[in-house]
């Protein structure tokens, strides 16, 4: 060996696990061993092989070239692994403080947000400038993430936009410093060496070569496809296809998607205090189409790394978003046309749909350590989806109250209130009253729906109307 020290191939062969790394094949008259063809290689972490007498690493044995190699290639990995797991807590300690302003700041933004005028749309922003959570070109590991341009695509006031892209500045950066960890993940040593060794293999493969015996060329591709001749090369490159992996790969896609649902949700509280005709409606689509799009990345990572917690976070934050979703199908009216109408219960339907089926799987498959938490969180997410789904049907979210019933509820409302007030419904016929003089003063959301409700300086919204049969009782009951 380079070190000085000799030992036996026998000795050898044993010290680098040959038998992990080939077939063998054994001479019944000698008993000697061969190796006949390659394994696949092992998962795991690999060491380097040190000499017994001196302990430096084994590198220059020619036979073990193999194992030698892959047993670099996992010091090398480590290293990188090391490296991002460090980079992956420093951004996690820079979300917490992202989060926590984004959190004192929240009321003092929604108020200012209340203050500006509403603008009003005849219709959706253009299509083609609507590229939020859209992938800019195929293989792109990301789709693309303007969350700060409201005005230029959603025609939202500039004033709006100011005051959102303070709010969110910081939980922003911490989203791309996220993506890009994970994308430099994707270039791990691994990985860098899968993308060499398919390509000389493909070189080689379709490199035309002259056979002097019959005088002609050889075209090796004759007769097979580009992809069945760069499946072959993976085949023979034994190197994982993916080349990347580990804790920081699928933290940093988990951790860029619970951002998406942070700003997600700061988002979806301005949408509920506007109009549903209002650029920011269009907006909470894209973002929560977006959030899809990351969730259901982080789904696919999950599984196939099988990372079991991360999978089970992935299929609640699927949960939120399709429960979102069907919220923001019903602060809009039911449309009159009747194929309008069957598009929209369709929708609903298959989106209740698959979050029935994250449901079970949380039940039956979540981590012991975790499956309480999300069960809880779950069956929650699963009870607000059967609320949002009556109200995007047009049915009730309750059974409907008694004549006697609403009495008693007017009585009781009229002494808490020290006057009747004025009793209104919101856009989905859900009822509230207001106090005092019983004029709007200030807008709010109804806890049912989430549309506005309310208005300002003794004017109403114009799609909040009278509850006639409460106000029939003032000075009757």
């Amino acid at each position: 060996m380079g070190c000085g020290h000799a030992l036996t191939m026998s000795n050898l062969d044993g010290m680098m696990d040959m038998k992990e790394y080939y077939e063998e094949e054994t001479d019944k008259r000698t008993g000697d061993v061969r190796y006949v063809a390659k394994k696949a290689l092992p998962d795991g972490e690999v060491s380097q092989v040190p000499c017994h007498l001196c302990r430096k690493p084994i590198v220059d044995l020619f036979r073990y070239g193999r194992r030698i190699k892959y047993g670099q290639l996992s010091m090398r990995l480590k290293k990188h692994q090391l490296a991002q797991d460090k980079e992956m807590q420093g951004a996690l300690q820079r979300l917490d403080v992202a989060q926590a302003r984004m959190a004192q700041e929240a009321d003092a933004f929604l108020t200012a947000i209340e203050k500006t005028p509403d603008e009003h749309r005849t219709g959706p922003p253009d299509a083609g400038q609507r590229v939020l959570g859209k992938f800019q070109k195929l293989g792109d590991p990301f789709p693309q993430a303007p969350l700060r341009t409201l005005n230029k695509v959603y025609g939202i006031p500039v004033a709006d936009e100011v005051l959102w892209s303070k709010l969110i500045k910081d939980a922003v950066n911490r989203y791309q410093e996220f993506r890009n960890l994970n994308i430099s993940n994707r270039r791990s040593p691994s990985k860098q060496l899968f993308d060499a060794a398919v390509s000389h293999l493909y070189r080689i493969k379709t490199t035309l070569t002259f056979d002097v015996a019959s005088n002609t060329i050889i075209d090796p591709k004759e007769g097979s496809t580009p992809s069945e001749i760069i499946e072959a090369c993976i085949k023979e490159c034994g190197l994982p296809r993916n080349g990347h992996g580990g804790n920081a790969y699928v933290n940093s896609l988990h951790e860029s998607t619970n951002v998406l649902v942070l700003i997600l949700s700061q988002a979806f509280a301005v949408a509920g205090k506007k109009d549903i005709m209002s650029g920011w409606y269009w907006f909470v689509e894209d973002l929560l189409e977006c959030t899809m799009v990351h969730a259901e990345m982080l789904m696919e990572t999950a599984v196939n790394g099988k990372f079991e917690r991360q999978a089970a976070f992935a299929r609640l934050i699927q949960m939120d978003v399709r429960c979102k979703m069907v919220q923001l199908i019903g602060r809009t009216p039911i449309p009159t046309d009747k194929d309008e109408k069957r598009m929209r219960f369709k929708k609903v339907d298959d989106l209740t749909e698959q979050s029935m089926i994250d449901l079970e799987a949380i039940n039956n498959s979540c981590p012991l350590g975790i499956k309480a938490e999300c069960v809880q969180r779950a069956n929650s997410l699963e009870e607000k989806m059967a609320r949002a789904v009556r109200i995007a049907r047009g049915e009730a979210p309750y059974s409907p109250l008694s004549y006697d019933e609403k009495v008693m509820l007017f009585r009781a409302m009229s002494s808490e209130l020290r006057g009747s007030g004025h009793w209104y419904r919101c856009v989905n016929g859900h009822t509230y009253v207001i106090a005092n003089c019983g004029m709007a003063m200030q807008a709010s959301v109804c806890p049912e729906c989430g549309a506005r409700v309310g208005g300002g300086n003794h004017e109403m919204f114009a799609e909040n109307t009278r509850d006639m049969e409460f106000e029939a009782m003032v000075g009757r009951h």
